[in-house]
């Protein structure tokens, strides 16, 4: 009995050392080797008051101003199987580099690859359960894969293995990043099946993953493409005194200087600045970071902007968070975002879900909407007026700074909270006496009251179904 005991549990520990084998056969780990880098420079002549127009998607930018009249690069290219031959110019022919010079107009673009076919790719790549070989050349007709058969393309490598036709094959698994999540595809109004989308994290060799699994054969084709690489940066230097207009996607962006006038349309872009004299931005999928600013014209989707003081803000934001240090004005058309100030002068325009918070108002206010919260830490005795016309929203107005106010509110099923008794009046002016006192008669939801001597600020809020804070 010993012995056969002892011969199950032999028998039993031989097989799972074998299955611990095979999978680590199966699976491959190998470090991706780093390509050697070389650096080249390119510059052209920029007079005097030039515009100067960039069109990036593939590089972490550094701007820095000089004195020189002229747009200078400096930047790297990776390289792999490239002849130590290649000079200056030819590393800056094969980086697909365009910078060029017309008149007062300088144009950086920056939008594709390398054009040698040994640049940019990784030496080596780690698949787990599938074997790592060298990508063959890829001919003028690609010819699609066969049925039955699974192919991945990870940064210069194909691997490919047998599928069962009709039959769903399990999904890649890249060792490091996550595991495939598949969800159903829509192309041109037909069903294109499950798809697979994963974001990949900055810091690492690619940065989105991509897969189209094909129904019609049960076979899947996975291919890992970088939309930026975090690790390649170009230095531009550029004139004070030029005009700055940038189109950025999918990489970042540094200002080191002062700027007097700068235009930036962004997309999935950090952007970090100093101070900037006229600034605007159209952003989506964004963070901006930028010192004092004297005039902003602002157009914000999705994203975050922290800022010192704008002497004059236009902002359009939608689903973005807005805080900056204060300004003369704000002139907002905001939907379901947050905005903070900490002092402005006067806020006008529409506020729409979301939220508004201003710290210290020194002016006016005109805002009109709906669903927001407004909410004021502090009203200065400056200030002239507060109009406020809005529904389902939650408002605080704190008095206790005034010297004298006059408040006109208006607002059925409202909460109102102050250190006053509102008496209500009806449209001729005439006092209501309290429903407490009159019981079965509906008091209108509209009071006026004045306080103080001499100058008055003015509040005139509308907006029924809300809560308001007058204390």
């Amino acid at each position: 009995m010993k012995i056969r005991l002892y011969t199950f549990f032999t028998g039993m520990l031989c097989c799972v050392m074998a299955a611990d084998a095979q999978q680590q056969k199966d699976s491959i780990t190998v470090q991706p080797k780093a390509a050697p880098v070389r650096e080249f420079t390119r510059e052209v002549a920029a007079p005097g008051g030039s515009v100067f127009r960039i069109i990036n998607t593939q590089y972490n930018l550094e701007l820095r101003t000089w004195d020189e009249k002229k747009v200078r690069i400096v930047t790297t290219i990776s390289l792999a199987n490239v002849p130590d031959t290649f000079d200056n110019d030819g590393l800056y022919a094969l980086s697909n580099i365009n910078l060029k010079s017309f008149g007062k107009l300088v144009e950086l673009e920056s939008i594709a690859y390398p054009s040698y076919p040994g640049l940019n790719h990784l030496d080596e790549i780690v698949v787990q359960g599938y074997p790592s070989k060298k990508r063959k050349q890829a001919s003028a007709t690609t010819q699609p894969p066969k049925e039955g058969a699974d192919e991945i393309t990870v940064n210069g490598y194909r691997i490919r293995r047998d599928s069962v036709p009709g039959k769903s094959p399990e999904p890649i698994v890249v060792q490091g990043y996550p595991t495939p999540q598949r969800r159903k595809a829509v192309v041109a109004g037909k069903d294109a099946g499950l798809q697979d989308s994963i974001p990949i994290y900055r810091n690492q060799p690619v940065n989105k993953v991509q897969g189209i699994y094909l129904p019609e054969n049960g076979a899947s084709e996975n291919s890992w493409t970088r939309t930026a690489n975090s690790y390649r940066k170009m230095i531009v230097y550029l004139p004070k005194d030029c005009q700055l207009l940038v189109h950025n996607r999918n990489t970042d962006i540094t200002v080191n200087d002062d700027l007097d006038n700068a235009d930036f349309n962004l997309a999935t872009t950090n952007l970090g600045t100093r101070g900037i004299r006229h600034l605007k931005v159209e952003a989506k999928l964004f963070n901006i970071y930028t010192g004092d600013v004297r005039k902003a014209d602002l157009d914000l989707s999705s994203g975050s902007l922290i800022a010192g003081t704008i002497g004059y803000a236009a902002i359009r934001s939608s689903q973005a968070e807005i805080d900056y240090d204060g300004g003369d004005t704000l002139v907002l058309r905001s939907q379901s975002d947050r905005i903070n100030v900490e002092e402005i002068g006067r806020v006008s325009g529409t506020k729409n879900f979301g939220n508004l918070r201003v710290g210290k108002l020194a002016a006016s206010m005109d805002i009109e909407g709906r669903n927001s919260n407004i909410k004021v830490r502090r009203i200065a005795p400056e200030v002239t007026s507060v109009k406020i016309n809005t529904r389902y929203a939650d408002l605080r107005l704190p008095l206790r700074q005034l010297t004298g106010f006059r408040i006109e509110f208006n607002g059925d099923n409202s909460a109102v909270y102050s250190g006053f008794r509102p008496e209500a009046t009806d449209s001729n002016g005439k006092k209501i006496i309290p429903s407490t006192e009159i019981l079965d008669q509906k008091v209108p939801a509209s009071f006026t009251l004045e306080t103080g001597n001499g100058k008055r600020t003015s509040l005139v809020i509308t907006c029924p179904n809300c809560t308001v804070d007058f204390k």
